[in-house]
């Protein structure tokens, strides 16, 4: 199963999905499989949250017995929209990262975080995104 990186709550619904942002997340859902990385679960969903924080929070859940994880972590709304476009990807990236994270703080060493994240930074570098 999939890493599936969704696309931003809030910021996609108000201003529309940035087929660059969206091009990069397709090229990690498409390319890696949560189950080379642990026997544990065997999907992760991530949502980058950009949104004023008013409007919404973040969010960490882990459903072990039905093998997957959610996570919503926040990116500051104000820098996402005054970013351009190469900053707007390393804070989608970070924020993948850091709810893999999560995901590795979770599940221990039944989770090999430095792999997928050094298997992500491949792809990125590897990618025409």
């Amino acid at each position: 199963m999939s890493l599936n990186v969704n696309s931003p709550a809030y910021y996609s619904n108000v201003h529309g999905i940035d087929n660059d942002i969206y091009r990069l997340q397709q090229l990690i859902t498409k390319n890696i499989d949560v189950r080379n990385y642990t026997d544990v679960i065997d999907a992760i969903g991530i949502v980058p949250v950009i949104a004023p924080e008013h409007i919404m929070g973040e969010m960490k859940k882990f459903h072990i017995k039905a093998r997957f994880a959610s996570i919503w972590l926040r990116i500051d709304y104000e820098k996402y929209l005054t970013s351009d476009l190469e900053e707007k990807k390393q804070l989608i990236l970070q924020n993948i990262f850091d709810s893999l994270y999560v995901v590795r703080k979770r599940l221990g060493r039944k989770f090999d975080y430095e792999r997928i994240v050094n298997d992500i930074k491949k792809l990125v570098n590897e990618g025409t995104i």
